[in-house]
């Protein structure tokens, strides 16, 4: 293949081709570049340049996809800025070769240039981007009419799981019943934890898969067959209980375990059932079922009863035995197989979702891609499509399953009529997702449509060092591991092709001699390990691998300063991975296993509402225990047997007491620190206690992000501890995709910690230093489901069957799979790869490692005798490739573990800062005046407010002054009554309203509230401000502005006051609201203000503060009815 560099202006820009672009070799950069030069470089046809919405560009995920948005506006606008430099006669150099060629034409067509750049830039909203979903999605919601759906917009990220969640409860009621399932059969699928939950979650997993379902027969179906078996039976035999036992005794292997439901005695009664007329044929075939195990040995029992009754005394039932294995046995395991009953639910329920979508704009993914299959059959939507779209390209295309490029080929594939350029990018080595339905062959099939004259490939490989490339290349070598990349469907393999390495890239230099690819070689013999049950694999982690990662890990980080988020172990499976995990943390090393969605973990939801519940109830014991057993506070049962002494139970109910003052009195987020660092006489509080437990820190950095979140919602909804609670145990806010994505960029930020994941989630990824540990290891588990192949009905799921071809031809696929996962773990690293090869004498050739010794057998290494292909492989490529013995069960090191880091909470500060505590002004002034909320009942015996007074009016007013579009009354009595519904202020509406209109009309120096610009105001400013004070710890001030605002030229701030001072005027003038001012210390919160201010301005204006900051308003809103200059107070800005 021809090398393809998109900087080359003699490159062939249009027309279809086939990218090729192996792992680091720059794809998405020839992407981006592509998609810039089809911006600016005229089609001959058109006599113009395509525009960005003329450009499709489709990926595999949204991450990708996002990504690739970003890339190419950047190429445009870096391309913009050199034009534009050019144009002004500066010489500046660039590699983008295409675009020097315009710059040599001249100065008008520079400027043409410039014109294309720039209308590109200004309709970036145009591009059209998308994953294969979200294109299907965003083509049927224009040509909804075509489509025959709502044209409401077309929904399928968020027919979401919730969605599903409340169209499986109606699948739940409606479908399961006796026609479709037995109750013995559903009691198969509850057998775990959590059953019914499991159960949902396997039907979702499998309903959404984007295959076809084997239809499985219902019970009914089952039933049927059974009456017409037993009603063979009935006239054939007339058999009795015990000539079935006299029969049974000659060959039953009596199981060893006694009361085992195989006995001899069980067993007999269970057939003479069958020959007993009075029992009903549903009730006993699901008897049958729900003792199914019994019923697994009947081949071996047939068997022996057919030898005993040709070789000893002739059985009562001979051929009774025989008859029951092929009929009634036959049917009974496979009514009772677990995967069929599944398979026949998912069935169900994916038909019904189909019926439920249908005509709606509500689509899963796989029904999304069945919709737009069905419209692309239209020549005029194939028609309108080929016309909108100059240019396609097609990222990840080895990714790729059957119908989708079915669906591309349809729209964009016509013989003998123009259609777009069509350009495929993707790599057969790197297809490893046939679970998910990616398909090879869809690949080498859509690349077949291409003239091979215009097949690329990206063959520099950019990622990794000259030495890691070359020893890359020498492990793939045609000529040391012939067809090692194999193509079971046709028999045949396609070749590896070398890349060449960046020769201007350094190779980061170590404290030590190893080469760039490390093969860490161990002999595991037979008569080494404890017991024959013991595993090879397991032996070979313990005692050889498993203490060289962690002294390697922890060498790495010391010695050449690798952090340890540069370092990854790519494993086999998630049960390996939690081994490593484990290891690695009992030596203090710090590891995590990436979650594929970013999940809060329902411990997390119920410690802290345990908590939250049991300091609001504290004279609930039951609700105290479920508190203190939580992860966080961490008592044991033999704990909480203590609070049987009065002492204990007084220590125990102090400590919580304590606590329960800190959420009622304080700031939520100082409540939360007291809780890590707060606990009993004599017991660690949660914080020590956490240091020093294995997975203490993430449990801390997971609870951290968890209330940082929940700290920024109470602000904005102005929450209670109570409606935290409520919020808890609420599913749909933590459904929230936005809110997932905050928490997990909380959770990974300033986390140096080992990544731990498999290979496949690796792949798109790069690591300074990788550990393919998951290339030794191969999975004893074969799937019960399996996608199964044909070509007239593409694939589908299907019960595994030893007998099956489609099966025996999945496993042959799972198996070339692995030679591509070798691939793949090998080309994540950037500048080092260790390769751990446990050597030991094997039947089966069934792992990674496995494949690529079996190749190196083949190839030109393997003739001399006196080494093992892999010895010789490893003389061969000494100048590449280093590698070593690992010793057994060397010293074992631990890395010194960090001290949690004490809990911080951002909320939003102004400017970067880390604080130890926080509190706010409120908390200071009382502590200063010793401030009481007055009694208003007391106050006076007559006078009331006329709108209650108190923290929830407060409140309810702030809120209402954050949601107003404009100050005027436009919408006011609706968001007044949105508000204030469920409150108890719900029936002081027209109060409120009267108390904000004339709060609007408020004079302000020579303009109202109706003369600001809210378009350049902020609302609810959130600010830290250090104390300044002389303690040890560091200390800040938190609080909010309500309002600032730029008028004439000035900056000024507003806060809003609800204080309640009386029903007459003079309450509200000049001398009263002084008295406020200086009794609740506002003069000083003004000061605060300013100055948070005063640092935030500084980093936009360039004007001295004293010239651009006009003061501070106190706006007395009840004092406002009596008239604009009314309940108003104003501090002048004076400079100190």
């Amino acid at each position: 293949m021809k090398a393809f560099n998109v900087l080359d202006r003699n490159l062939p820009l249009f027309g279809n081709k086939s990218i090729s672009a192996s792992a680091g070799t720059g794809k998405t950069f020839a992407i981006e570049h592509l998609a810039l030069r089809f911006l600016i470089e005229k089609d001959l046809l058109l006599d113009r340049p395509y525009t960005l919405d003329e450009l499709l560009i489709v990926t595999f995920t949204r991450a990708a996809a996002k990504e690739l948005i970003i890339r190419c506006f950047r190429a445009i606008k870096e391309a913009l800025f050199l034009v534009k430099a050019w144009l002004n006669d500066e010489d500046l150099n660039t590699p983008l070769d295409f675009l020097k060629q315009y710059k040599e034409e001249g100065k008008e067509r520079l400027r043409q240039i410039k014109h294309y750049l720039e209308i590109a830039i200004q309709s970036k909203s145009e591009a059209a981007i998308y994953t294969i979903h979200g294109f299907c999605a965003k083509m049927l919601q224009e040509h909804a009419f075509d489509a025959n759906i709502d044209n409401k917009g077309v929904i399928f990220d968020n027919f979401d799981r919730l969605g599903l969640d409340r169209l499986f409860n109606d699948f739940i009621y409606l479908n399961l019943n006796e026609k479709n399932i037995s109750a013995s059969q559903l009691n198969k699928l509850l057998t775990q934890r959590e059953a019914r939950e499991h159960l949902k979650n396997e039907i979702l997993k499998l309903s959404e898969m984007p295959y076809e379902i084997a239809k499985n027969p219902p019970f009914f179906e089952y039933l049927q067959n059974f009456k017409n078996i037993r009603k063979n039976f009935l006239s054939r035999y007339k058999v009795t209980k015990e000539n079935v036992i006299s029969d049974l005794k000659a060959f039953f292997i009596e199981p060893s375990r006694k009361h085992d439901k195989r006995s001899l005695i069980y067993f007999s009664e269970l057939l003479t059932h069958l020959f007993d007329e009075t029992k009903e044929d549903s009730e006993l075939f699901d008897q049958f079922i729900a003792e199914s195990d019994t019923f697994e040995d009947f081949s071996i029992y047939a068997k022996k009863a057919e030898a005993h009754s040709i070789k000893k005394k002739p059985l009562y039932y001979p051929h009774l035995y025989e008859d029951l294995n092929e009929t009634l046995s036959k049917t009974i395991l496979e009514a009772s197989q677990k995967e069929r009953i599944l398979l026949n639910l998912a069935f169900s329920f994916k038909s019904l979702l189909k019926k439920k979508t249908e005509g709606s704009e509500y689509f899963i993914p796989d029904a999304l891609i069945e919709k737009m299959s069905l419209v692309a059959e239209n020549p005029s939507f194939q028609e309108t499509l080929r016309e909108r779209f100059k240019s396609v390209i097609i990222d990840e295309f080895q990714d790729t399953d059957p119908r989708q490029w079915n669906l591309f080929k349809k729209l964009f594939i016509s013989p003998g009529q123009k259609g777009p350029n069509l350009i495929l990018v993707g790599d057969p080595k790197q297809s490893i997702y046939l679970f998910r339905s990616a398909d090879i062959y869809t690949y080498l099939d859509a690349i077949g449509h291409i003239d091979k004259e215009h097949h690329y490939s990206l063959n520099c490989n950019y990622r990794s060092n000259k030495e890691l490339v070359g020893a890359i290349n020498r492990v793939f070598k045609a000529d040391y591991a012939p067809d090692f990349f194999k193509l079971p469907r046709k028999e045949s393999s396609f070749p590896y092709e070398s890349n060449q390495a960046d020769e201007t890239r350094k190779i980061k230099p170590y404290q030590d001699d190893l080469k760039a690819f490390h093969i860490c070689l161990a002999e595991v013999k037979k008569e080494d390990l404890p017991s024959l049950r013991h595993s090879k694999d397991n032996f070979f982690e313990e005692k050889y691998f498993f203490p060289f990662l962690a002294s390697e890990i922890i060498r790495l980080h010391t010695q050449s300063l690798v952090p340890f988020k540069d370092m990854a172990i790519l494993v086999h499976s998630h049960t390996q991975a939690d081994t490593i995990s484990s290891y690695l943390k009992e030596r203090n090393i710090p590891c995590k296993i990436p979650k594929p969605k970013s999940q809060i973990d329902e411990t997390l939801l119920e410690d802290l509402r345990s908590i939250l519940e049991a300091l609001h109830e504290l004279k609930n014991e039951s609700l105290a225990k479920s508190a203190l057993t939580t992860t966080l506070l961490g008592f044991e049962a033999k704990d909480l047997k203590k609070m049987e002494d009065l002492l204990f139970q007084e220590d125990v109910y102090v400590y919580l007491t304590s606590l329960k003052k800190s959420l009622l009195e304080d700031e939520l987020g100082i409540f939360f620190e007291k809780l890590f660092n707060f606990s009993i006489e004599g017991y660690p509080s949660p914080k020590d206690r956490l240091s020093k437990q294995v997975d203490g820190d993430t449990y801390f950095m997971h609870f951290q992000g968890l209330i940082e979140i929940l700290l920024e919602e109470a602000r904005k909804s102005r929450l209670t501890s109570y409606d935290l609670i409520s919020l808890l145990k609420d599913p749909f806010f933590f459904a929230d995709p936005e809110l997932e994505k905050e928490l997990q960029a909380y959770f990974e930020e300033g986390k140096d910690s080992v990544i731990i994941e498999t290979i496949h989630s690796s792949k798109g990824l790069e690591y300074e230093i990788v550990f393919a540990a998951g290339l030794y290891r191969s999975s004893n588990k074969k799937e019960a489901i399996f996608p199964s192949y044909s070509e007239e009905n593409g694939f589908t799921l299907k019960v595994r069957n030893q007998e099956d071809p489609s099966y025996l031809s999945y496993l042959d696929e799972l198996e070339a799979e692995k030679t591509r996962q070798f691939y793949v773990a090998l080309t994540r690293a950037r500048e080092r790869v260790y390769l751990p090869f446990p050597i030991y004498e094997k039947t089966t050739v069934d792992t990674p490692l496995d494949l690529w010794q079996q190749a190196l057998k083949k190839g030109s290494l393997s003739g001399q005798e006196e080494l093992s292909p892999l010895l010789n492989f490893l003389e061969a490529s000494k100048n590449e490739i280093s590698f070593q013995y690992l010793e057994k069960a060397p010293v074992i090191v631990s890395f010194e573990k960090p001290e949690l880091k004490p809990l911080i909470f951002t909320e939003a500060s102004l400017y970067p800062f880390k604080r130890k505590s926080t509190h706010s002004f409120t908390s200071i002034s009382k502590a200063l005046h010793d401030l009481k909320e007055p009694n208003f009942e007391c106050a006076s015996p007559v006078e009331k407010p006329l709108l209650p007074a108190g923290i929830e009016t407060g409140i309810l007013l702030h809120n209402i002054l954050e949601n107003v579009e404009a100050f005027n009354c436009r919408n006011l009595k609706e968001i007044i009554e949105k508000r204030s519904k469920g409150t108890s202020l719900y029936e002081y509406r027209e109060e409120i309203e009267r108390i904000l209109e004339s709060s609007f009309q408020a004079k302000l120096l020579n303009f109202t509230l109706k003369d600001i610009d809210l378009t350049k105001s902020i609302r609810e400013m959130d600010f830290l401000h250090p104390t300044h004070r002389s303690s040890q710890e560091e200390e800040y001030l938190q609080g909010a502005i309500d309002l600032i605002f730029y008028h004439e030229e000035k900056y000024y701030i507003l806060d809003w006051k609800t204080n309640w001072l009386g029903n007459k005027k003079e309450d509200y003038e000049k001398e009263s609201l002084i008295a406020e001012i200086e009794k609740n210390r506002y003069d000083l919160q003004a000061k605060i203000y300013r100055e948070a201010l005063r640092k935030y301005l500084a980093i936009y204006e360039k004007k001295p503060f004293h010239e651009i900051f006009g003061g501070c308003f106190y706006l007395f809103l009840r004092g406002t009815v009596f008239g604009p200059e009314s309940g108003v107070y104003f501090i002048p800005f004076k400079e100190s």
